[in-house]
């Protein structure tokens, strides 16, 4: 997951046991509180690096809302 905001919490719960959960953010420090409700979770410090994986399968959610409206 990118992020670690108001809509990747709310998603959290969905994924949970589901999958294993990996939250790229720009400050993990400041996200530190998601691993005391989950303590599962890998926290990461996001990079452009983070953006393969060498694992068969991955999914990846976008956790940033949008506007509707088109641009």
């Amino acid at each position: 997951m990118l992020g670690a905001g108001k809509l990747a919490r709310e998603i959290l719960p969905w994924l949970i046991g589901k999958t294993k959960v990996r939250i790229f953010c720009r400050n993990p420090h400041r996200a530190a509180d998601i691993l005391n409700e989950y303590p599962e979770v890998e926290l990461l410090q996001y990079s452009a690096n983070d953006a393969g994986w060498n694992e068969r399968e991955a999914g990846l959610v976008i956790a940033a809302p949008l506007k509707a409206e088109r641009g």
